[in-house]
């Protein structure tokens, strides 16, 4: 497919360079996400407890990964971050389109009633961009300035791509516990009711519990 999407696409905005496309930088960005999702296919359908005491350790690092390639790739193209603050409305433009990938994985998936975990998993795959292969294409095959112009967009979407999942993430984590918040008021009411300890009925109880649990 990329062969054919530089043939219809690239020719209309200026001449690309076939000899330059860099395939082999393209093939090892393939390989990193290549190599570690077959790895993590296998471990979990091969060794299953393997992969759950290996899943304690995939956020952190997945953390850390996100701050380390938002960093160094900030510090790298200082100089596209000049040009992008002149035009700050491509920002919005760039983000939009994994906001609106989630947004199509998620209601595809809801229409046709999967579960949950498939549904976290569908909007995310709809939703992430492999914007380092765009990169890679307009800096070493189209000839400059037009290569690091185009390259704008692009790194635009890799910077905003996890900016929506942290957003998604905080607000998960303010529901869940405020929703434990109120499973333990509630909790604690109901025992003390059955103790004796709290006048008025259990209706009133529950519903000031449920009151205090929502401020």
């Amino acid at each position: 497919m990329l062969p054919l999407l530089l043939f219809i696409f690239a020719r209309f905005f200026t001449a690309i360079n076939t000899a330059a496309i860099p395939y082999g930088p393209i093939v090892v960005n393939l390989l990193y996400l290549f190599i570690p999702v077959t790895a993590g296919l296998l471990t979990r359908h091969f060794r299953p407890n393997w992969a759950d005491k290996l899943k304690r350790g995939v956020r952190p690092t997945s953390l850390i990964f996100l701050i380390y390639v938002i960093l160094f790739g900030t510090l790298t193209n200082f100089s596209i971050f000049r040009l992008i603050g002149r035009y700050p409305l491509l920002v919005v433009v760039g983000g939009a389109l994994p906001a609106l990938g989630y947004l199509a994985g998620f209601l595809a998936a809801l229409a046709f009633r999967r579960p949950w975990p498939v549904i976290t998993a569908i909007s995310i795959e709809t939703g992430v961009q492999n914007a380092g292969i765009a990169i890679l294409i307009l800096i070493y095959a189209i000839p400059q300035p037009q290569g690091d112009l185009g390259a704008v967009m692009p790194i635009i979407i890799s910077l905003t791509t996890p900016l929506c999942l942290l957003v998604w993430w905080i607000g998960r984590c303010i529901v869940v516990r405020r929703r434990k918040a109120k499973q333990d008021i509630e909790q604690e009411v109901w025992e003390s009711t059955e103790s004796g300890e709290v006048e008025g009925t259990d209706e009133d109880t529950l519903e000031s519990a449920k009151k205090d649990a929502t401020l």
